[in-house]
């Protein structure tokens, strides 16, 4: 549970990070939602990366 949390505080922070230091803010989106958005991309984009990686990991033991 807490390596879950940490995870996700790194992943927020990161997120945070990226938007701030690339300033791509749109005219329509405040940062906040911005952040929020490239959040829920990075996460999923690393536990989808995470999963296949143990898929593999278990089809080739």
């Amino acid at each position: 549970m807490i390596e879950a949390l940490i995870f996700l505080a790194l992943c927020a922070c990161l997120s945070s990070v990226h938007v701030l230091v690339t300033l791509r803010q749109r005219k329509s989106e405040s940062i906040m939602r911005e952040i929020s958005t490239h959040f829920i991309y990075l996460t999923g984009l690393i536990i989808l990366i995470g999963g296949v990686i143990q898929g593999l990991s278990l089809a080739f033991q």
